[in-house]
């Protein structure tokens, strides 16, 4: 009795593999990465040979391009016209509405002042009546106060 290794082997087979147990390249995308961005303040702390120097890009290379008049169709002229129409009484709105926003903030704002003074009167005139009442730390007496005073006096 022969074993299936020993059959291969005499039949010149290798042994059977799966496709998905094959070792495949790994694709990987090229990564790309942003540009380093220096805020302007610690720009200005550096020396200048530390500072960063304005690269050359594709928007520089493409100057040409850049520079290259773009005359506009009338069709695209008065849709432009109109996008800016739009897009200023936008802006318009927005303004207004902050406005309004920021004048009834300050009215809320003066309101609860009155409120919080009418409410510190309050708590002063309570105060007041309090002590008047019960005569805090004055005469030693449980009553305090002066003593011909039976409206007051505690029974």
């Amino acid at each position: 009795m022969r074993t299936v290794g020993q059959m291969r082997r005499e039949k010149g087979l290798r042994a059977p593999q799966k496709a998905d147990s094959h070792y495949k390249p790994i694709e990987r995308e090229k990564r790309r990465f942003n540009p380093l961005q220096v805020p302007a303040k610690l720009t200005k702390q550096l020396p200048f040979k530390s500072k960063p120097k304005d690269w050359v890009g594709k928007s520089q290379r493409a100057g040409v391009m850049r520079k290259r008049a773009v005359v506009a169709e009338p069709k695209d002229q008065k849709v432009s016209a109109l996008m800016q129409q739009l897009f200023s009484v936008h802006k318009d709105k927005v303004v207004k509405k902050k406005r309004a926003t920021r004048q009834q903030q300050e009215a809320h704002k003066r309101e609860q002042a009155k409120q919080q003074e009418k409410a510190a009167d309050r708590l002063r005139r309570d105060k007041k009546d309090y002590y008047k009442f019960h005569g805090a730390g004055r005469g030693g007496g449980r009553g305090g106060g002066s003593s011909s005073s039976k409206r007051f006096r505690k029974s």
